[in-house]
């Protein structure tokens, strides 16, 4: 048994190579019990090649993995306690939908009451009860996925990981499920990894993310921590939408960019003396509209296109001293009462604490 005090999930400088590519790097990590953790990145950063070493799929080439106490790290899959649910399903297709959940049970040889009886709760709990008799082939992709959720879970793992489970499903569907599987581990409490590519999904679903970028971990924090105050140039790009500024240290707290300086509250990069290159990064909806004449961080722009999303707006917003645009993101009302339009001319406002500022031109 794990203590309050140890991780659930311990994983200790975990290397993999493929002849000379390394997918991972000296990754660690260590997980609490019943979290949910997003490992977050774009395609070839590493994230499911280490979701299928933590589940015994693929060997790493060093490296440690600890679960419950117990060093798995040389274990086959058979003798790892997870349950595991796949991008493509992997539904038996001529069995039932309570045969394919029921599979893993009936390979203990569990009674056949007991497994009708555990069955059913599963199929309840992910809303399938009056499909038990359907193939996979009759249902669609967001009934099959639940499917492959009820099965992973049959066996009461303790690690339940999910390899992209929904980005095989449209929009809507997608969104749903992201709930539903959101309420399912609030009430199972179970230790979940989900990988993702899409930054939507790892915010709304996760207690933590693991943001990776080339077999390595850029970051790892709550959703929030993750947004608003990114580590590394690569989690303020990936992660959301950022403006990339390129400026110039001028003094302690303030940068030179567009013939102004701008003032900071954040503290500068190690070395980043005045007259050293710095790239700024500044979210979308954080540029005001400027209301007050006294503020600093102040800029004038003009309109050159704004793009309708619905509930706002991101307009492209332009300065005579800067090459690349700055992109806005306003409420369709204000764009609306304001009358803006291509080649509007306005006043915009930075707040100092809403700069995030890297070392060098990145």
């Amino acid at each position: 048994m794990v203590s309050g005090h140890q991780p659930y999930l311990q994983i200790s400088n975990v290397s993999k190579s493929y002849g000379d590519f390394w997918a991972l790097r000296n990754v660690s990590l260590s997980l609490p019990k019943d979290e949910f953790v997003c490992f977050l990145g774009p395609s070839g950063c590493g994230k499911t090649t280490l979701l299928r070493i933590i589940a015994g799929l693929e060997t790493q080439t060093s490296g440690r993995i600890v679960q419950a106490g117990e060093d798995v790290s040389e274990l086959p899959p058979s003798h790892r306690d997870f349950g595991i649910v796949f991008q493509s399903y992997a539904l038996f297709p001529n069995l039932t939908v309570r045969d394919n959940v029921a599979y893993g049970l009936e390979s203990q040889r569990m009674r056949r009451a007991q497994i009708d009886s555990k069955v059913g709760e599963l199929l309840e709990l992910v809303g399938l009860t009056h499909s038990h008799n359907k193939y996979p082939a009759q249902l669609s992709g967001g009934m099959q996925q639940r499917v492959a959720l009820a099965r992973a879970l049959a066996l009461s793992p303790g690690l339940l990981l999910l390899d992209e489970p929904l980005s095989a499903l449209d929009a809507r569907v997608r969104a749903h499920l992201r709930t539903e599987i959101r309420k399912l581990h609030s009430r199972l409490g179970i230790t979940t990894i989900m990988v993702t590519h899409d930054q939507e999904e790892a915010l709304t679903m996760a207690d933590r993310i693991v943001v990776m970028n080339e077999g390595q971990i850029e970051q790892v924090g709550t959703p929030q921590e993750v947004y608003a105050n990114p580590a590394t140039p690569f989690v303020a790009n990936f992660v959301g939408t950022s403006n990339r500024i390129l400026a110039t240290v001028a003094a302690q707290n303030k940068v030179d960019w567009a013939n102004g300086k701008f003032a900071l509250e954040c503290d500068l990069p190690l070395g980043a003396a005045p007259g050293k290159p710095v790239s700024l990064a500044i979210r979308p909806e954080h540029i005001k509209l400027r209301v007050n004449d006294a503020q600093s961080n102040t800029l004038q722009v003009n309109v050159q296109s704004i793009e309708f999303l619905g509930s706002y707006c991101r307009v492209s917003l332009g300065m005579p001293e800067a090459d690349l645009p700055l992109v806005a993101d306003w409420s369709t009302e204000t764009v609306r009462n304001l009358s803006l339009a291509c080649g509007s001319s306005l006043s915009v406002h930075i707040p100092s604490e809403r700069i995030q500022v890297f070392e060098g031109h990145v």
